[in-house]
């Protein structure tokens, strides 16, 4: 996918509308009415009252916020190093209602990663999920098996490691980059580890002055 492109695939929140929300619940209930075996009986009134706190009002109309950048801690040129540690953190998305996540750096989406072809890439990442290993898979980037978080290369709880790769001429693009455990990857991206990876042309044909918008989407 062409960097200027479409990038849907990380975490910001697309913010869905009360009344979205409400007419989701309620074809949810519709279609449990039709499902085999799904008798709600008298207990219709007591699983519906469970339910009846009704969505959460979420804002609406807000200007998207700026995906904060990762600072290069690198001295000289063709060099990006970094860190990234992976822990939980608390957001709130809706008013006087706190919600516990896990984060990049204590952001969700995670910073936002910006190289050049040809720069060498060494990003010490901190786990500091309790209980849980954890990695990051660089999400279609040309790197080794063994600097790509794969899940047979567990980084354990409390642990740290460093993932070090060339990016090479004509990896130009847009990428993300997410946590590849065994049997935790959904729950870990779900719950707030992800972000984007944007790979620059050393010798860009559209004029730096335009720039670039990285767009990241959850629901």
């Amino acid at each position: 996918m062409h960097r200027r492109g479409f990038l849907a695939a990380g975490l910001a929140t697309v913010l869905s509308g009360s009344r979205a929300l409400a007419q989701m619940k309620m074809d949810g209930m519709s279609n449990m009415d039709s499902m085999p075996g799904m008798d709600m009986g008298g207990h219709a009134g007591h699983d519906m009252g469970a339910m009846g706190q009704g969505p959460v009002a979420l804002p609406e109309g807000q200007p998207l916020r700026e995906l904060p950048l990762l600072a290069n801690e690198a001295s000289r040129s063709g060099l990006f190093k970094a860190r990234l540690t992976a822990e939980p953190a608390t957001v709130r998305f809706a008013a006087d209602r706190d919600t516990p996540i896990l984060a990049y750096n204590g952001t969700s989406p995670g910073p936002l990663i910006e190289a050049y072809e040809g720069d060498r890439v060494e990003i010490a990442f901190a786990n500091r999920i309790e209980g849980e290993q954890s990695t990051i898979h660089w999400h279609g980037m040309p790197v080794p098996a063994d600097q790509d978080g794969n899940p047979m290369d567990p980084v354990a709880a409390g642990a740290d490691r460093v993932y070090a790769f060339e990016l090479p001429e004509g990896s130009a693009g847009s990428y993300w980059y997410h946590p590849h455990p065994h049997g935790r990857t959904a729950e870990q991206v779900y719950r707030g580890l992800a972000g984007a990876f944007v790979v620059k042309a050393k010798a860009d044909p559209v004029p730096a002055v335009y720039g670039d918008t990285v767009l990241m989407f959850t629901d």
